[in-house]
């Protein structure tokens, strides 16, 4: 199993990236 701050991380990392317009 993932640490569950090792999934907040991740999900703040995909909302930067979001926020960016990369995807």
């Amino acid at each position: 199993m993932v640490p569950i701050d090792k999934q907040l991380v991740y999900l703040s990392e995909l909302q930067k990236i979001e926020g960016e317009g990369v995807i």
